[in-house]
């Protein structure tokens, strides 16, 4: 029996140790890329791109805005609006200017010997008809903040005559409450037919709170590029989970990010 026990010891011994392996990570190879994000919707605005960094391995801290960058946009009629810089990384329209849906426009931007573009329609979209408040009877009985327990749900009409995809965004007393990259919430109108209804949000409300939802339309390769976003920002790592891919874009010239052209259609409510 001793000698038993002693052979299992030493299998044990040695699998252990076979299992062992020294990896050796390579900080050098983390490869420094830009990051661009870029907005144009169809209210009227001084629309803006944001420049940035990604920073490599041993970095710390957030991603370096990129400064002296020549931005502008032109449209499919052959306007062009220029970009210039009211903070590091951050480039504003010069003049404040309204989107079209239909139109096409192209995002372009220089920066010492590179070049990045984009091109993007704005697609049409529904129009929210309401926004309705409701006591979510489950959170009431429990909730997680005190106090908030109300649904807003939301209801809109949709084209049927057209393919369209949806990002809502979701806010609380002027708060944005649901993209701060841990909730991003897009849907397409395939299951909706005519009419949207009791669309609930992932953000429980007050009486006397002010509850707002925009609806941007997106285009078929956006909606992809936040399906990307969302499934490698819920990947815990897993048994089950997705290996990590890239975030799919529509910049050209090597970077990262999107630029993103919208209609966007807003509602807001006081709940009670």
């Amino acid at each position: 029996m001793k000698i038993q026990t002693i052979l299992y010891c030493l299998a044990a011994v040695l699998l252990s140790t076979a299992c062992e392996k020294t990896i050796v990570l390579d900080p050098g190879q983390t490869e420094e890329l830009f990051v661009i994000e870029g907005l144009i919707t169809n209210s009227l605005s001084k629309h803006q791109v944001k420049i940035s960094k990604s920073q490599t391995f041993n970095s710390s801290g957030g991603a370096l805005g990129v400064s002296d960058a020549t931005v502008s946009v032109s449209d499919d009629l052959g306007q062009t609006i220029e970009y210039g810089e009211v903070q590091p990384g951050v480039y504003r329209a010069k003049e404040a200017f309204t989107g079209e849906i239909g139109r096409t426009y192209t995002l372009t931007i220089d920066y010492e010997d590179r070049q990045f573009t984009a091109t993007e329609q704005m697609q049409t979209m529904g129009t929210v008809d309401t926004l309705l408040t409701l006591i979510d009877e489950e959170e009431a009985a429990d909730p997680e903040d005190e106090g908030r327990f109300y649904d807003v749900l939301v209801f809109m009409s949709e084209p049927q005559e057209t393919e369209n995809f949806y990002l809502a965004k979701f806010y609380r007393n002027g708060e944005l409450e649901n993209f701060d990259g841990d909730d991003v919430y897009v849907f397409d109108d395939v299951a909706i037919g005519g009419q949207l209804e009791a669309l609930p949000g992932p953000v429980f409300y007050a009486e006397g709170d002010v509850a707002r939802t925009e609806l941007y339309s997106l285009s078929r390769r956006a909606f992809r590029f936040y399906n990307d976003l969302a499934t490698n920002v819920a990947n815990d790592g897993g048994l089950f989970s997705s290996q990590p891919a890239n975030v799919s874009t529509n910049l050209e010239g090597g970077a990262i990010g999107y630029f993103q052209v919208s209609a966007i259609d807003v509602d807001e409510v006081v709940v009670k």
